[in-house]
């Protein structure tokens, strides 16, 4: 298996720690802290550990990552769907149709919660 291989096996299996094993809370209470380590564990080196240290998804799949953990990843860094999607290169179009789309859903959550809120105090 080719060092760049075994590389990204060891981004996809630190981006499983975080989103599968609970320690996104700690990630994010230090991300230079977790990533050094986590790094220096599984391996990380080179551009894989500089892209993740940049949050720079688009080149962790140039470099062969998984999309999905890429996309997992994201969401450790609570990166709104609309700009990890402009941060890949999504069509400009589609980018703003999902910032529509996930305004307005937020827009009926939140009128939910109203509503919701207004009949639990009658």
């Amino acid at each position: 298996m080719s060092t760049a291989m075994i590389d990204t096996t060891a981004v996809e299996r630190l981006v499983w720690e975080l989103h599968r094993r609970g320690r996104g809370d700690e990630y994010r209470a230090d991300p230079a802290g977790y990533l050094a380590a986590a790094c220096e564990r599984l391996g990380v080196e080179n551009e894989r550990r500089t892209a993740l240290e940049n949050q720079d998804y688009a080149a962790l799949m140039d470099l062969g990552v998984h999309p999905m953990s890429c996309l997992f990843f994201a969401h450790a860094n609570h990166v709104p769907m609309p700009v990890y999607l402009e941060s890949i290169g999504a069509d400009p179009g589609r980018v703003a149709e999902f910032r529509r789309v996930f305004a307005e859903a937020q827009r009926a959550r939140n009128d939910a919660d109203t509503v919701s809120s207004a009949e639990r105090n009658d």
